[in-house]
């Protein structure tokens, strides 16, 4: 099967699941999606939990993780034990992360932190509108030495809301 035609099964396999992520959580989407996919170089991250830095995990919302607005967000995606999201990534690989964030407050100064064994890579979040009040948060990092990676570490200044929903967590690694 040429490079082509996986992509375009992958691409099929992700609407199928897109398509019925109302009724699904992150964890089980991310599962789904995971176990479908057989390209080499295709990584989606197994998230179901959400951890704001303060002690709060997230709920369930749908398809989302919702945490009240406590005036910001300094969090990371965790494994269902709490355990980081580590990765081992080689000299010039690109790493991208990013995620939905649905919320009515007000949001500034958004990075990702690429945490490798030199330290925190602080890189600014590139921000798109998808629809009032929701918004897909994304960065990427060239990483510079082979290194352990840990993945979707971020922080969000976010005032004068009511909640922050956080969905479709994604990482890839090319």
């Amino acid at each position: 099967m040429i490079l082509s035609e996986k992509l375009t099964g992958l691409a099929d396999e992700v609407r199928d699941v897109s398509s019925i992520s109302q009724r699904l959580s992150i964890e089980d989407m991310t599962r789904e999606v995971s176990q479908m996919s057989s390209l080499n170089n295709f990584f989606l991250t197994k998230l179901p939990v959400m951890n704001d830095g303060k002690g709060h995990l997230s709920t369930s919302h749908g398809a989302a993780q919702r945490f009240n607005n406590q005036g910001g967000l300094t969090g990371e995606l965790v494994h269902p034990d709490s355990t980081d999201i580590v990765v081992n990534a080689l000299k010039g690989d690109v790493v991208t992360q990013s995620f939905v964030m649905k919320t009515d407050a007000n949001f500034k100064n958004i990075t990702f932190n690429f945490q490798t064994s030199d330290g925190n890579q602080a890189i600014t979040a590139g921000v798109k509108r998808l629809a009032q009040n929701i918004y897909k948060l994304y960065a990427s990092y060239t990483v510079i030495k082979d290194t352990p990676l840990k993945l979707m570490l971020f922080w969000a200044d976010c005032k004068g809301g009511t909640y922050v929903e956080m969905s479709q967590p994604y990482a890839s690694i090319i």
